[in-house]
């Protein structure tokens, strides 16, 4: 008869993910904690000080996760690999004179090595048939106002390629990524090689996230009302992440609604990876409305609305107050797809955090 224990270790070296605690070699990690961003082993999780330790903030870390990751993300990386080798062959067959481009088919070729570098060498690469590059913009305000760090039509394409390769389970963990990695750029000013999209510094609190505490109007302001700075991470229903930043705290005016000025606010695309500054009615940059979430641009670039998981009252339609892409304007059907994936649609998830600089 075989025994118990050996069967049991092996049940829980199946469940063991083999990772290593930073702070106690020693120990494995269990949790992951959504406050501090950090992966946890037991010590470390009994001494962290986020509010919450025992309930949402941490969350176990399962071998069964770490997996569907993995297999999420492996065939994304050997398409990306494939397309990088097609790309290695073109250019050593043209280096070795075996082979010639057509001009157009050049310049497509330079556009998906693009996609695989910095955008600083991206525009290094462009110069090299535009000396006077910014002599081909229409403004240099339009840059200013409107950071995007790829080509938008790539972005465009890449964010809803990959997108339609993620299921619904799939889509909480692309958010869960996305936002991650843009919360750690924020607290952490060393992080080398990384072109930072969000223009802030500091370290960043949880202070509402619609999951846990509800998608109304009512719960948002009990939150986030006078916290000072937020950042807010919005994902609709397409899997599109999205969101806006104030220096304004949330509040519920007495009279229903108040405008605010704030010009440090801005709205963003973590999936299009772009960021949209304001240029044009300032006055209008954070609406506070009693029973509305969060409205960006009066009630137009960014509205999302009571119970916003349970209806498609809420959507964007960006170009009032912020920055469109160039060659989009306000109220194209474009510039209402942009941030969310249509003007109106379902919210899946909302987190906001005080920035404490």
């Amino acid at each position: 008869m075989c025994s118990v224990i050996p069967l049991m270790n092996n049940l829980e070296k199946l469940n063991t993910i083999n990772i290593i605690c930073d702070k106690h070699p020693q120990k494995l990690v269990k949790t992951y904690c959504q406050t501090t961003h950090q992966l946890l082993c037991s010590i470390c999780s009994n001494a962290c000080l986020c509010i919450n330790q025992k309930n949402s903030d941490h969350q176990n870390v399962l071998r069964k996760d770490m997996e569907d990751y993995i297999q999420l993300k492996i065939p994304m990386l050997k398409n990306l690999l494939e397309r990088i080798q097609v790309i290695i062959q073109s250019l050593t067959q043209y280096q070795n004179k075996d082979k010639m481009f057509k001009a157009s088919d050049f310049l497509d070729l330079i556009t998906q090595i693009n996609k695989f570098q910095n955008p600083e060498q991206s525009v290094n690469d462009l110069s090299l048939f535009h000396n006077e590059l910014q002599s081909r913009m229409s403004t240099l305000e339009n840059l200013e106002n409107i950071q995007i760090l790829q080509p938008i039509q790539q972005n465009d394409k890449y964010a809803a390629d990959l997108l339609q390769m993620l299921s619904e389970p799939d889509k909480p963990k692309y958010y869960r990524r996305l936002v991650d990695f843009h919360i750690e750029t924020l607290r952490n000013q060393q992080i080398k090689g990384i072109c930072k999209l969000l223009p802030l510094n500091g370290q960043c609190k949880l202070i509402f996230k619609a999951t846990n505490d509800g998608f109304t109007a009512s719960n948002f302001h009990q939150k986030c009302d006078n916290k000072g700075p937020t950042i807010s991470f919005i994902q609709s229903e397409h899997g599109q992440v999205f969101g806006g930043y104030t220096t304004v705290s949330w509040t519920t005016p007495d009279n229903n609604n108040k405008l605010n000025n704030d010009n440090d606010a801005f709205v963003f695309s973590l999936s299009k990876n772009t960021l949209h500054k304001q240029y044009q009615n300032f006055d209008n940059a954070v609406l506070h409305y009693k029973d509305w979430l969060m409205l960006f641009g009066s009630s137009h670039d960014i509205f999302i609305s009571n119970d916003c998981n349970n209806n498609s009252n809420s959507g964007c339609n960006l170009g009032y107050t912020y920055m469109p892409p160039q060659g989009f304007k306000y109220g194209d059907q474009q510039s209402k797809d942009y941030l969310g994936g249509s003007k109106e649609f379902k919210v899946i998830e909302i987190e906001v955090y005080q920035v404490l600089v």
